[in-house]
C-alpha cells in the first residue's frame, strides 16, 4: 500500500511463492514481493518503456513481459537474473501468456492472437491463432499445466494453514532472509490478528468510519495497515451523516431523499440484513450527533429548516431549533452544550452557533469570515472546536467559546466532514474523493488515508470509546 507507485498488471507464482507486478509510474519497472506484499524489490529497472502485461512460465518459473513501445517480448528468471529478449518488432503487443514450449501474445493493432517458440532469439515467423478480434487486451491459457499443485505448501496443511482468514506461504529461501521461523503467515482481510494467537482474527475496537453516497466504510487508524475493520456496507442511497454508540456497539447513519431515514447497524460486522430503520417519515436528515449520556440522537434537517432530537427507538421526537440552513452538528453533553453550523439562506454567509442541549440560549460564536461550514468536531480532551469551510477551502479551530481562532489547513480543495482523535484531525474531501489526516495542533504532516474513491466521501468519525 503506497502513494508513490502505480501498479498496472500482476502475476503470481504460487510454487516459488512470489508476486510480480508492473509499476507504471514515472520510471516503469517490474518488481517482486512475497505473496503478502512484504520484501518488495525491483527486478527490472532499465531497458523498459511501456510494459503492458507480464506472466509466469510455470515450467521454468521465468517471468515474461511485453513492451508496447520497444515492440518486444523479454524474460528474466524468477529472481530477476538472466535477462533475455524473446521476440522483437511486434507492432502493438498488449497481453502475454506462456504455455509449454510457446509464448502467446495479443496484438491490438493487428487484431490478432499470435504464438511462437518461447526460445530467446527465435526468428521463425509467428503463427496467427485468431484474427479479426478488435480491442484485444489480455490472454490466458486455461490448462492444468499452468496451475501445477504444490503439496509442500504450508497453507495446504491443517486446512488453510490453520488460519481463520488468509494464509500466505513464504518462499523456500525466506528462512535465511530474516522473515522469521515460520514458512507462512496468517493475516486478516477484516479485523486484526489476535495478540499471542497467530491464526485467529478479532474485531478492531478503534477505527476510522466514513460514509460515501452508497456505502459505509472503515479503515484502520494506522495509515500503513492493509486490512480493514469490516467489509463495506453497500447498496445504500444518499448516505450523509454517521455516528456511533460505542457502549452498545452500534453505528448510526442518515440518508437524504428520496429514501430518507435514520438507521442503525451493529458496528462489529455491519451488513445489509442487519440494518434497522429508526425513523423514515417526514424527515430529510443530514448531520447527525449522538448523546451517549442520555442515549439521544440529534440531527440537522435543511429541508425542514430545523434541528431535531429523539430517543434511540425513535420515540419522544422533538424539534429543538429553527435554523435557516443547518448542516453540521456536534454535542458536548458533559458540558450541556450543542454546536451546529448554519449556511444562511443563500449558502454564502455561514455561522457556527452554540445552544444548550434543549436548544435554548442560542449564541453565534463564529460569524465572520465563514461561507459554508460543512464539518464540525469537538476535541473533548483539550476543549477545542474544529470546522471545515468548503468554499474558503480551509480547516480552522477555536476554543469552545469561538475565541483564539486559527487556520490549520489551507491546502485542501473541498473539505467536508471532520473529526478529532488523540493527536490528529481527520477529514473528507469531496473534490479529491479522499480521506486525510494531519496533526491537530499545527495541521502539519498531512497523510492521505484513503484516495480515489468512486464516490465522494461524506461524514467521518473515529469509532472509539
Amino acid at each position: 500500500k503506497t502513494t508513490s507507485d502505480a501498479p498496472k498488471e500482476l502475476a503470481v507464482n504460487p510454487i516459488k511463492r512470489y508476486l510480480y507486478w508492473i509499476d507504471y509510474g514515472q520510471y516503469p519497472r517490474i518488481g517482486k514481493a512475497y505473496l503478502d506484499g512484504q520484501k518488495w524489490s525491483p527486478i527490472v529497472t532499465s531497458g523498459i518503456s511501456t510494459p503492458r502485461d507480464l506472466t509466469v512460465d510455470m515450467l521454468t518459473h521465468d517471468v515474461y513481459w511485453v513492451d508496447a513501445r520497444l515492440d518486444m517480448i523479454q524474460k528474466v528468471s524468477y529472481n530477476g537474473g538472466n535477462r533475455q529478449v524473446v521476440r522483437r518488432n511486434l507492432p502493438n503487443p498488449m497481453g502475454i501468456a506462456v504455455h509449454m514450449s510457446d509464448v502467446y501474445w495479443v496484438d491490438r493493432n493487428l487484431q490478432t492472437v499470435y504464438k511462437a517458440s518461447k526460445i530467446p532469439g527465435n526468428t521463425e515467423q509467428a503463427t496467427s491463432v485468431r484474427t479479426g478480434l478488435s480491442k484485444l487486451r489480455d490472454i490466458v491459457i486455461f490448462d492444468v499445466a499452468n496451475q501445477p499443485p504444490d503439496d509442500s505448501n504450508p497453507c495446504r496443511r491443517f486446512g488453510n494453514g490453520g488460519c481463520e482468514q488468509l494464509c500466505f506461504s513464504y518462499p523456500q529461501d525466506s528462512l535465511t532472509t530474516g522473515i522469521g521461523s515460520f514458512q507462512y503467515k496468517c493475516d486478516c482481510a477484516t479485523g486484526q490478528i489476535v495478540s499471542g494467537q497467530r491464526t485467529k482474527c478479532s474485531t478492531v475496537d478503534e477505527y476510522l468510519v466514513f460514509a460515501t453516497r452508497t456505502e459505509i466504510r472503515a479503515v484502520n487508524l494506522d495509515p500503513a495497515s492493509t486490512s480493514v475493520p469490516f467489509r463495506p456496507l453497500g447498496n445504500l442511497t444518499n448516505v450523509v451523516g454517521v455516528d456511533f454508540d460505542y457502549e452498545d456497539k452500534t453505528l448510526l447513519f442518515t440518508q437524504i431523499r428520496p429514501w430518507a431515514r435514520i438507521a442503525q447497524v451493529p458496528s462489529g460486522e455491519p451488513s445489509g440484513d442487519k440494518v434497522k430503520p429508526i425513523i423514515n417519515r417526514g424527515i430529510n436528515p443530514e448531520g447527525i450527533a449522538y448523546d451517549w449520556t442520555q442515549k439521544k440522537i440529534y440531527w440537522t434537517d435543511s429541508s425542514n429548516n430545523s434541528i431535531y432530537a429523539m430517543n434511540m427507538d425513535g420515540s419522544e421526537l422533538v424539534m429543538i431549533a429553527r435554523v435557516e440552513r443547518p448542516r453540521a452538528i456536534v454535542v458536548d453533553p458533559c458540558n450541556g452544550s450543542l454546536y451546529y453550523t448554519d449556511w444562511g439562506r443563500f449558502g454564502t454567509s455561514g455561522k457556527i452557533f452554540r445552544t444548550t442541549m434543549a436548544g435554548s440560549l442560542k449564541r453565534a460564536i463564529i460569524e465572520r469570515d465563514l461561507s459554508q461550514p460543512s464539518g464540525l468536531a469537538i476535541d473533548y480532551d483539550e476543549h477545542m472546536l474544529y470546522w471545515t469551510d468548503a468554499v474558503r477551502e480551509k480547516i480552522e479551530r477555536s476554543n469552545l467559546n469561538g475565541q483564539n481562532r486559527e487556520v490549520l489547513i489551507s491546502a485542501t480543495i473541498y473539505p467536508f466532514a471532520i473529526t478529532v482523535h488523540r493527536n490528529y484531525i481527520y477529514w473528507t474531501d469531496l473534490q479529491l474523493r479522499g480521506v486525510y489526516r494531519a496533526e491537530k495542533h499545527t495541521g502539519a504532516n498531512m497523510v492521505e488515508m484513503v484516495k480515489r474513491l468512486e464516490d465522494s466521501p461524506r461524514d467521518i468519525q473515529v469509532y472509539s470509546g
